[in-house]
């Protein structure tokens, strides 16, 4: 071989040598790559705050991470040898339709309830998805939370909105209840401003209802409904109305069925929410979602890597959802800065993130983060390190999981109970005072002491709470009582003027609270207690001195001379005094089943009808006027009234009352007056023309004749006259003689 072709075969040799050289660093730096990106998903697999399972599509489970074991209380050579149909509750009616849906579009999310070692069913949000392996065969992942703790939040919260019996409302959530058998709908105020509009336009039929739903869900409702009615049973759904000015709102629904004695279903009632923002939130979040690919990206929480030196170097779209920030604020913010400033937010992230930095891992640390908008969020935060070949902590892998809502159940929950506790202590209070109030023949001293000893037992320290009533010049007090600087008071107000005080206190001093040491509720509550206590003294007054009225008045209607009735608008007798029923010969109790018409003869009615609408009506009263009544024994006698209007709280007429005087004696009187009237003037007509001088006498009234001698008047006229006499008595005379007769008639 020639020296030339030597060295040729030498150079393409060293060629060779270099390119597999090449070869050889590339295959270390992608086996290093596949090792580190091995090394990431078994992390995030061991260390996930979820359970995941590697499966086949048959069921056969592959791989069990430790939150898996954790949740199933299994090894995960358990769970591999039972597989899935030992994990899942089979008896579940909705797994088949699961596996179908992951069947037909590679993924399913729901809730499905699995079971444990020990044989207990719980539910469990589960999502699954179809993968390729390595060597391409086809693979599942299961990744399931169990969601016991969370069902047993909700009960609790449901329970304390329960014991609230309504009274508290929720954000944008009315109440409504469906009498079946008068089919008539009942709303709370909040469901009318849900759908916009006004109860008269509601009309309280449920049809009416369902012309608001909107037409594509109608047939939804209407046959939730008829199912409820039909079997009772309950349900939750959602649907969706169309408000007047054409706003589509979400509604989700969820209701029960109340049956009678024998068993019929008579009643439907529960809640109905307005979730339009949350169904909008819902969506926003599917079709993020639908975009992920990988399992970090598709992880319902949120994920992010931290280095060594505290800066957050990547993050997937969860956490951008959680904290509000677009992932390139994140990424290159120290990880601390998301954190809330205080022990609960950047003092407990800094521990744990020392502790990432030494090799330890975090595991479900509850703290709180900094949303974009300044609003803190709850977290749970667990964090596990990155190691390189060397074991040297490179970066986290930190699994952050929103329980916001989870802390504010548990707050609203814990904020509900001492509010219920509040409201129950008051109401006791409240309703102790009402029992002290409503005793009868209760002296008002005592009902104060007691409304006094009721007090301490609604404040927040009722063991060192004394209570004080100082009411004009008298004074109520417990027995603890103690004059001290830690109390509060109220003034205890009738007809607009103070009268008195109420002062509640403590004996010993307590953490500031809203008003000094007291609550807001408290300063709600004395204040009620004073204002119940000034309408109590006032009710009480008015009522001493309404008895006093009305036993003057009944001394008055019994004892006066005329007779006095009353009646009511329709003319039926109320009340009498005794004259009345010995005028007309009836009992009281025979009186109240008559009517003044029934006692008028019918001559007297249309007179009597036009007093009534022309004087009575008009002007509260009647003139003077005359009429007839008709005894029991059926005699007709005259009598003279005048009746008087009395009128409601509202100003409306009620009643009727009227004197009555019996006027037989006086009628009598006034035609015997008249007969001799009339006899004078036929005398007179008869007497003879007298003329010239008469001596009479001033006193007697005796003439003196031509002769000399005294004559009585009406013998000297009849013989000088055509006169004839017949006697009587004058008008004037008949006073002085009679005067008994004439006492009823001065005013005439």
């Amino acid at each position: 071989m020639k020296r030339e072709d030597l060295l040729k075969e030498i150079d393409g040799l060293r060629r060779r040598v270099a390119v597999l050289e090449d070869l050889q660093v590339r295959f270390k730096k992608t086996e290093q790559e596949l090792r580190e990106s091995e090394e990431a998903f078994r992390s995030l697999f061991e260390n996930s705050a979820d359970a995941i399972l590697l499966t086949d599509p048959d069921g056969t489970v592959i791989k069990a991470n430790p939150a898996a074991c954790r949740t199933l209380q299994r090894t995960e050579q358990e769970i591999c040898k039972i597989g899935r149909d030992g994990v899942v509750d089979l008896a579940d009616p909705g797994l088949q339709p699961a596996l179908e849906e992951r069947a037909r579009t590679g993924f399913f999310r729901g809730e499905l309830n699995l079971k444990r070692k020990d044989g207990t069913i719980f539910p469990a949000e589960v999502s699954s998805s179809f993968f390729k392996s390595r060597a391409g065969d086809l693979r599942t992942c299961v990744i399931f939370r169990d969601l016991s703790e969370h069902k047993k939040a909700e009960a609790a919260l449901k329970e304390s909105v329960a014991l609230l019996e309504e009274a508290q409302r929720v954000a944008r959530i009315g109440n409504w209840s469906h009498d079946l058998q008068k089919n008539k709908v009942t709303w709370s105020d909040e469901l009318y401003r849900i759908f916009g509009i006004e109860k008269p336009e509601f009309g309280g039929k449920y049809e009416s209802f369902v012309g608001l739903i909107h037409p594509d869900d109608r047939q939804l409702v209407l046959q939730t409904n008829a199912r409820a009615r039909n079997e009772g049973t309950s349900f939750d759904f959602e649907y969706r109305i169309i408000l007047s000015g054409g706003q589509v709102k979400t509604m989700r629904e969820v209701g029960y069925a109340d049956r009678s004695e024998d068993g019929r279903v008579i009643r439907l009632f529960g809640t109905a929410q307005d979730i339009t923002d949350r169904k909008r939130m819902e969506q926003h979040l599917r079709n993020s979602e639908a975009s992920l690919r990988d399992l970090y990206e598709n992880a319902p929480n949120a994920y992010f890597s931290v280095g060594t030196d505290g800066v957050v170097k990547r993050c997937n779209k969860a956490a951008e959802a959680l904290l509000g920030y677009p992932r390139e604020v994140i990424e290159g913010k120290r990880v601390l800065d998301l954190y809330v400033d205080g022990p609960a937010g950047k003092e407990k992230a800094a521990k744990a993130f020392r502790k990432f930095v030494s090799g330890e891992p975090v595991t479900g640390e509850e703290l709180q983060m900094q949303g974009a908008d300044g609003s803190p969020v709850w977290v749970s935060l667990s964090v596990n390190a990155l190691r390189d070949a060397a074991g040297r902590v490179l970066e986290s892998r930190s699994v952050v999981v929103d329980i916001n809502d989870r802390k504010k159940a548990e707050e609203l929950v814990r904020q509900t109970t001492y509010e219920l506790g509040v409201r129950v202590n008051e109401l006791n209070c409240l309703l102790g005072i009402s029992k002290v109030v409503d005793r009868p023949g209760v002296p008002m001293d005592e009902i104060l002491q007691g409304i006094v000893d009721l007090i301490p037992s609604a404040w927040q320290y009722p063991e060192i709470t004394y209570a004080r009533m100082i009411l004009e010049d008298q004074e109520f007090k417990t027995e603890n009582f103690s004059d001290t600087s830690w109390k509060q008071s109220a003034d205890i107000i009738v007809r607009g003027k103070p009268i008195g005080s109420l002062e509640v206190g403590y004996l010993e001093e307590r953490l500031k609270s809203d008003e000094g040491i007291f609550r807001k509720d408290e300063r709600s509550l004395i204040d009620a207690i004073a204002g119940r206590s000034g309408r109590i003294i006032e009710r009480m007054r008015m009522e001493t001195a309404l008895r006093e009225s009305e036993a003057k008045f009944r001394l008055l209607h019994e004892t006066m001379r005329d007779a006095f009735v009353i009646v009511d608008m329709a003319g039926r007798i109320q009340d009498t005094n005794q004259a009345y029923q010995e005028m007309l010969g009836y009992s009281e109790e025979e009186l109240r089943n008559l009517t003044y018409i029934d006692l008028t003869p019918e001559k007297w009615h249309a007179l009597e009808s036009s007093i009534v609408q022309e004087q009575i009506l008009l002007k509260g009263h009647s003139e003077v006027y005359q009429k007839e009544y008709r005894k029991k024994d059926g005699t007709v006698f005259p009598i003279e009234l005048r009746t008087f209007l009395i009128k409601d709280k509202t100003d409306q007429p009620a009643l009727m009352w009227a004197t009555v005087r019996d006027i037989t004696q006086r009628k009598r009187l006034e035609a015997e007056k008249e007969n001799l009237l009339k006899d004078l003037t036929e005398a007179l007509a008869q007497v003879k023309k007298l003329s010239g001088f008469l001596p009479i006498c001033a006193s007697c009234k005796k003439i003196r004749d031509d002769q000399g001698y005294w004559q009585q008047i009406e013998e000297y006229i009849r013989e000088h006259s055509e006169a004839e006499f017949s006697h009587s008595v004058c008008p004037d005379c008949a006073k002085k003689l009679y005067p008994e007769f004439f006492k009823n008639d001065s005013n005439r």
